[in-house]
């Protein structure tokens, strides 16, 4: 049941990444990198890919 939980979660988390772009420009590189990589985890977590 949790597996199900955290796909729906991902999911709804997956589309909120285009509202979020806007502000990753004024982080780090190093932050950003760890951003994409957050992204890349709700991407894949909800078959999104």
């Amino acid at each position: 049941m949790r597996h199900y939980f955290n796909l729906g979660i991902y999911t709804l988390l997956y589309p909120v990444e285009g509202i979020i772009e806007n502000l990753i420009a004024k982080i780090s590189e190093k932050q950003r990198y760890y951003y994409h990589r957050w992204i890349e985890e709700w991407k894949y977590g909800s078959g999104g890919d």
